[in-house]
């Protein structure tokens, strides 16, 4: 079980790398949004140096939105565009 005082030095180191929230799901796992160069990122299972996937959205408002309201299973239910991460890329279209 991970303590308070290390759950808030990731949440410092998480910031200091560009992430502008995380949040702990119910299984342990840290999910987070980030920016980048033209989307913006919900990241998925964040570990200190790399991430299993990310759900590419075109607005900051609508990934923070599915990570705030999301339990973590199966796929985010909000308007993301793509997935990339581990086992390659797929559209929404694709996975629906």
């Amino acid at each position: 079980m991970i303590t308070e005082t290390e759950r808030n030095e990731l949440a410092r180191l998480y910031e200091r790398q560009g992430y502008f929230y995380s949040r702990r799901m119910v299984d342990g796992s840290v999910n987070a949004v980030a920016p980048f160069l033209f989307t913006v990122g919900l990241i998925v299972n964040l570990g200190p140096y790399d991430y299993e996937r990310r759900y590419c959205y075109q607005y900051r408002t609508d990934a923070l939105e599915d990570l705030k309201n999301w339990n973590g299973e199966g796929h985010p239910p909000g308007p993301w565009i793509k997935m990339k991460g581990r086992g390659g890329d797929r559209t929404r279209e694709e996975l629906e």
